[in-house]
């Protein structure tokens, strides 16, 4: 907002959270009223989440010479940075909801890069000012005639683009041929997420980043005292940390993150522990030909069995059961009907074959 009128004294810069307290700051340090200033919004200032991504408001303020009269004009929406907060909680919402590994219905989530979460969860970029902005008095929309017959909507009542304000389209998916380089920026914004969630949970840790990656892969490794807390039953607790990290650090950058967390190498030794049990039941299945199921298991340990028994041609894997009771039944080499050898049908597979 500007106030038009001749000029005391050159332009000072303020800033706040947002344009209105940056402009209480600017009156108050200036001790004068909003008519006695001019007012250039220089950044309205942008949310974040958890206190990260976030950007101040600036402006620039002229103190006015007293008794001069002037004009008020708009050059940004007022409306416009409460715009931008919805389409930025509605764009969270939305990248929960996609990607919620919680969901009991999911289709074997171990088929698909560990580190990839963030895929389907990049945000549409917000649009701000577009849906918000105010029209002239003379714009205002007046009463149509009773004769006239409104048409209605199609699509199910949706609106049109132009009535929504156009959005940024996501970002196109990348092509898995080409190899995915590190990315710096989304680097150092993880590591203060990690942090963040760190001194939230009164844990004292140092963290890493290994220098070695596979294919971009941004691995962090967190070692300390209370480290231990952040693995949880199962494992759950450090997926839903590095979850929530890889979720946030997608949305504020607006492109996919690729980021794990290890606690301590205690994935690595998780991997060579189950490769080990994979590589010992198959060959107990392979000799008596009835089929085995191992203990119930996140969708990454799942994945890690899969890939262990994927060259073994005498024996196929399959999940069954449902949410956090998901589980690998590992069958002989055949069409795993495994029923004639006296070996288990797996439950919950509602006849279903081969890897999900």
């Amino acid at each position: 907002m500007k106030i038009r009128g001749r000029s005391l004294m050159e332009p000072r810069r303020f800033s706040g959270k947002t344009v209105e307290e940056a402009t209480d700051n600017a009156l108050e340090a200036l001790d004068a009223n909003l008519e006695d200033v001019e007012i250039v919004v220089v950044n309205p200032g942008r949310s974040g989440i958890l206190g990260f991504g976030g950007e101040p408001a600036e402006i620039t303020v002229t103190l006015l010479e007293a008794g001069s009269t002037g004009r008020t004009y708009e050059d940004e929406p007022e409306s416009g940075e409460d715009d931008y907060a919805q389409d930025s909680d509605d764009d969270y919402e939305d990248d929960v909801g996609e990607d919620e590994p919680s969901r009991s219905d999911e289709n074997d989530a171990e088929y698909e890069d560990e580190s990839s979460e963030g895929d389907d969860s990049a945000p549409a970029a917000s649009s701000y000012g577009e849906a918000g902005e105010e029209q002239p008095a003379s714009n205002q929309h007046t009463p149509e005639p009773a004769s006239t017959v409104r048409a209605p909507r199609r699509g199910g009542g949706r609106r049109d683009q132009a009535d929504r304000g156009e959005r940024s389209p996501r970002p196109e998916r990348r092509d898995r041929s080409e190899p995915r380089e590190p990315d710096p920026e989304a680097i150092e914004f993880a590591s203060e997420v990690i942090d963040y969630f760190l001194a939230s949970m009164g844990v004292v840790a140092d963290t890493y980043v290994r220098e070695e990656t596979d294919d971009g892969v941004s691995v962090f490794d967190i070692e300390g005292e209370d480290s231990g807390l952040l693995i949880g039953r199962r494992g759950e607790t450090l997926q839903s940390l590095q979850y929530l990290v890889n979720l946030i650090v997608t949305h504020q950058l607006g492109r996919s993150a690729y980021v794990q967390i290890d606690i301590e190498g205690y994935k690595e030794r998780r991997r060579d522990t189950l490769a080990g049990v994979a590589a010992r039941t198959a060959e107990r299945v392979a000799d008596t030909g009835e089929a085995a199921e191992l203990e119930p298991m996140p969708a990454y340990e799942r994945r890690w069995v899969h890939l262990a028994l994927a060259n073994n041609t005498e024996v196929r894997t399959e999940s069954s059961g449902q949410g956090s009771d998901r589980f690998v039944i590992i069958y002989p080499g055949g069409d795993g009907e495994s029923s004639s050898q006296g070996g288990r049908r797996p439950r919950g597979r509602g006849g279903r074959r081969g890897r999900r």
